[in-house]
């Protein structure tokens, strides 16, 4: 599981098989105090974009942060679960995100698939 501003979801290489499976609880937005309230304010009076400046594109960035935990290197693998039905709205921002009603089967079917391609036994 990757903790938000913690040393595992920013610090900490996994690399190889090391972490194969992120688990991410939540989506990481800022906390809505009065310093964000301000730059979300200056981003809309500047560029009339507050809410994407502010708060879409940060919060995308951490997530792929979070993600690339898993992706280290061209070798690395792994799959990455968003526990918050709102992550759909990041797919323009994460290339390959998907909604899953199965993350445990679906995870199944990635390593088993990849290692089908690994062994050259492809289906």
């Amino acid at each position: 599981m990757l903790l938000w501003g913690g040393r595992i979801s920013e610090g900490i290489n996994f690399p190889g098989d090391q972490l194969q499976v992120a688990i991410i609880v939540g989506i990481p937005y800022p906390k809505p105090d009065a310093k964000q309230k301000a730059l979300q304010n200056y981003y809309e009076h500047r560029f009339r974009r507050g809410w994407e400046y502010a708060v879409t594109f940060p919060v995308a960035v951490k997530l792929r942060q979070a993600i690339g935990r898993l992706i280290r290197s061209q070798n690395d693998t792994g799959v990455a679960i968003i526990l918050d039905r709102r992550a759909s709205y990041f797919r323009k921002y994460i290339p390959g995100l998907r909604l899953s009603r199965n993350p445990v089967e679906d995870s199944e079917e990635f390593f088993r698939d990849l290692d089908a391609k690994v062994s050259g036994n492809e289906h």
